[in-house]
């Protein structure tokens, strides 16, 4: 696992002056979740079954997402982003037609069109796939490190090393440090390996010479089954070749 990279994309970052969607969005999950909230929650989730047995379902205490270990993952951040693109674009098709009636294509359409500030960043979308500008998600990539404990111990740690920076328009992106950490490749330097050598493949042709006597020899033997079918043709009639080859003739 020593120099391993691991490259994912995460649900955004915070920044110095808490104004990122990210910040918005964490904000709101610490603070603005309220005891009301978590009953409504509680509410929806079955608490028995048929035989009685209780403790196969959770139930969230009123402190479930004050904790620090329920903090949002990228997969959280990035769904409440697309149940909000869905609902903008279902307000954006409601506005332009005023009715409330439509199809899944319009929705997709209207989905894929837009562009909007979500809690990981900007949104934008490529019509034609529904997939992500990837200038517009936030990528980090992470280093597999091993270090011996002293005791004659591996351990393993995963360290960030560098992430994403878009400019402000989101037309280019460039990869960042992440303080000033170095990756470190298998041997535990961060000098990159050297390239693979080409691979070198025998594949046991024949000589030139060999080939030039094959083939004058392939010659040779085309042209004598020429003139003896010839021959043998045109002499057919003649008792010995008859009595020769009488399936042939």
């Amino acid at each position: 696992s020593q120099g391993v990279g691991i490259l994912k994309a995460e649900g955004g970052r915070e920044t110095k002056d808490g104004r990122s969607g990210y910040d918005r969005f964490t904000k709101a999950w610490y603070e603005e979740q309220g005891e009301e909230n978590i009953d409504y929650h509680n509410c929806k989730q079955p608490t028995t079954n048929s035989v009685g047995d209780t403790s196969v379902y959770y139930k969230a205490s009123h402190d479930f997402f004050t904790g620090e270990q329920m903090a949002p993952t990228a997969g959280a951040v990035f769904t409440y982003d697309s149940t909000i693109g869905l609902g903008m674009a279902a307000c954006q098709l409601y506005e332009e037609r005023g009715d409330a009636y439509f199809g899944g294509v319009d929705l997709f359409n209207a989905f894929v069109s837009q562009s909007f500030e979500g809690a990981s960043g900007l949104v934008q979308l490529n019509p034609e796939t529904a997939s992500r500008d990837p200038k517009s998600a936030f990528f980090v990539l992470y280093n597999a490190r091993g270090e011996s404990d002293g005791k004659g111990n591996q351990i393993f740690s995963v360290k960030t090393v560098a992430h994403t920076a878009p400019d402000l328009d989101y037309s280019h992106v460039v990869w960042v440090s992440y303080n000033n950490e170095a990756y470190l490749y298998s041997d535990g330097t961060t000098s990159p390996p050297d390239a693979l050598p080409p691979v070198e493949a025998d594949l046991h042709h024949l000589s030139p010479g060999v080939r030039s006597v094959g083939l004058i020899v392939a010659a040779l033997t085309f042209a004598l089954a020429l003139f003896f079918g010839v021959w043998a043709k045109r002499n057919r009639k003649e008792r010995v070749i008859k009595a020769s080859q009488p399936e042939f003739l």
